[in-house]
């Protein structure tokens, strides 16, 4: 067939396009797996078995073994190796034979004779897995089907292993790639199994990684983990015991070998990782940890649970949100250097309860390079002891959480925790708004001085339900504004407890509903009342030859524009002065009769209105 030369030239422009289309495809094309058909088997089943010491040989009560079960993992807790009298190691090794369908023979013996060993038995997965994650071209995704898939290192069963130190750690799984979606058919049967046997490598106890993340990557698109459950395989998450290293002679403890999803090596790593409907149990490490310090990537933590562990459930690197999450009982919820991120992040809509520690850590404010804002709203706290710790944070937002106090109390936000980490920054800007704490012993607790002290902190119409102070603290701080708080069924409003650096701002102008502080005066002493617990203040008992004096024996400790109002609630006429030097003679302050003094110039002056607030600084 003969073309006109325009038809020609058309055909060969459709034809072109057509060839840049299809080499887009190609190079946007995703590819979908299946581990399954890379000779993985989700059969990791529970096991009871009974053990006899010295003997590889054990019998089986709950299960039916095959000759096709000769080579799988055997793991039973407190079958190994003896460490002290009343404790062994666990016991991990391979299937060596069948004698029957209830005995079988495994690679090492038994430490121990046990009636009711319990543990588990499968298919050792991790060569199945890697062989697919190393198929992947540019993009995939991996299908997982239901099964719960045990996956161990190579480094848990190498009898020759050992731990040149604490941190000798490998996984069962690589990453050396992003672009990849690793899907799960429900996180309720999809099943991703780690090791939870612990023996010694040396002189270390050892688990192992279930999956790490290797820097640098070679495609630098979304790491994606959707639809699946990462277990631990440890039978309690939350031990009694959160020592660190792990214990030595129970394998309870702290664990650095046994983390669910570590970032380690160098940048670049994927552009994004992403966590969502994901369940995290039976953790005795970090569940997702970083051991990096790049700045140039972005996580997201959306719909997952996390449920038992002896650490953190969140300890990565990079700037992040997590969302519409449960933690719950683990050591703490959250730990992030915030000198790792670049962009704003976000921890909302979750709940967190049953910590055994404190419930939110952030640390790491560095003075080289502005801290991005970070925002912890909308979210639900239940505490037993500290709530929100920093140590130090910048440009911190608090907003509209709720948090409730269990066993008796504990406090909502502590700045300048103990464990300063940081390169010369300090604790500022931070905003705490539209809270409500409950049942709390306190609302605000300032801790930290030197380069974990705080410069600017606005507390405003939060809502405090009982409690022994809203705030209070014993570390050093400046310019900390208190206004528009609510507090029902009070004790104190303000306490101070050995505050150094400024006092709180009791605002005037926007007023804190807070109690009056009272004082039981004695006899023969001078009665201080001190701006340190809050601006209202009250007299119920006057004993005769009692003398009040209005602190100002520190004038830097006490912030411009405060107002301080006393009122004479006993029977009698109280004589009060209002400075510590007590020169000249006092003001008799009749019963039933208030006072207000404001600061100006370095001493209290009575005055009849509120002045306005000035000099204070506004957040940055």
């Amino acid at each position: 067939m003969n073309f006109s030369p325009a038809s020609r030239r058309w055909h060969c422009f459709v034809f072109a396009i057509t060839s840049i289309f299809a080499s887009i495809s190609s190079v946007y094309a995703q590819s979908s797996l299946n581990v399954t058909n890379f000779g993985a088997l989700g059969d990791a089943v529970p096991l009871l078995a009974i053990t006899t010491s010295n003997s590889p040989s054990i019998l089986c009560q709950t299960n039916r073994f095959a000759t096709a079960d000769v080579g799988k993992i055997v793991e039973l807790f407190n079958a190994g190796p003896a460490t002290s009298p009343t404790n062994n190691q666990d016991l991990v090794g391979t299937i060596v034979s069948v004698q029957n369908s209830t005995r079988i023979t495994l690679s090492c013996v038994c430490g121990v004779s046990l009636t009711n060993a319990v543990g588990i038995y499968g298919r050792n997965n991790s060569v199945a897995f890697q062989n697919c994650i190393n198929s992947v071209t540019n993009l995939a995704t991996i299908n997982i089907p239901a099964g719960s898939y045990l996956m161990l290192s190579a480094q848990v069963l190498d009898t020759n292993f050992s731990m040149p130190h604490m941190f000798a750690t490998y996984p069962a799984v690589t990453v050396r790639r992003g672009g990849i979606t690793f899907l799960g058919a429900s996180r309720t049967n999809t099943i991703l199994l780690g090791c939870g046997g612990w023996q010694l490598k040396g002189p270390w106890a050892y688990r192992g990684y279930l999956i790490s993340v290797q820097g640098p990557v070679t495609n630098l698109n979304p790491l994606v983990f959707d639809n699946l459950s990462m277990d631990g395989g440890v039978q309690i998450g939350r031990t009694s015991y959160t020592y660190f290293p792990a214990d030595l002679k129970n394998g309870s403890g702290w664990d650095v070998t046994h983390d669910a999803v570590i970032d380690t090596g160098s940048a670049p790593f994927p552009q994004q990782q992403i966590f969502r409907n994901c369940t995290f149990r039976n953790w005795r490490g970090e569940i997702l940890k970083s051991v990096v310090s790049g700045t140039d990537a972005f996580i997201q933590v959306t719909n997952c649970a996390f449920l038992g562990g002896n650490a953190t459930a969140f300890n990565f690197s990079f700037s992040h949100t997590i969302e519409k999450c449960v933690i719950s009982n683990m050591v703490e919820a959250v730990e992030f250097y915030q000198g790792y991120c670049s962009n704003t992040c976000y921890f909302r809509n979750n709940l967190v309860t049953d910590m055994c520690g404190g419930l939110y850590a952030i640390n790491g404010g560095i003075t080289n390079h502005s801290n991005p804002e970070y925002y912890i709203t909308n979210n639900v706290f239940y505490t037993s002891g500290n709530g929100i710790q920093t140590c130090p944070a910048q440009n911190l937002k608090i907003v509209n959480n709720l948090f409730i106090g269990v066993g008796g109390g504990g406090t909502a936000i502590n700045p300048g925790i103990a464990g300063y980490q940081g390169n010369g920054g300090i604790n500022s800007n931070i905003f705490v708004a539209f809270n409500v704490f409950s049942n709390l012993f306190y609302g605000i607790n300032i801790e930290g001085v030197g380069a974990n002290r705080l410069d600017t902190m606005v507390v405003v119409s939060n809502t405090m339900y009982g409690g022994t102070a809203f705030a209070t603290g014993y570390g050093w701080m400046t310019n900390v504004v208190v206004k528009a708080n609510t507090m029902i069924n009070p004790i104190n409003g303000i306490a101070d407890n050995g505050l150094c650096g400024q006092l709180y701002f009791d605002d005037p102008q926007y007023t804190n509903s807070f109690p009056q502080h009272g004082y039981a005066d004695y006899v023969g002493v001078t009665n201080p009342i001190t701006y340190g617990w809050g601006r209202r203040h009250k007299i119920t008992v006057a004993q005769t030859n009692s003398v009040f004096m209005v602190d100002d024996s520190v004038p830097s400790k006490i912030p411009q524009g405060s107002v301080i109002s006393i009122a004479n609630m006993s029977s009698r006429p109280v004589p009060i002065f209002f400075s510590s030097s007590m020169v000249g003679f006092p003001t008799i302050l009749k019963p039933g009769i208030s006072v207000t003094c404001a600061w100006t110039n370095s001493y209290w002056k009575r005055v009849t209105t509120v002045p306005s607030p000035n000099n204070l600084r506004p957040l940055q």
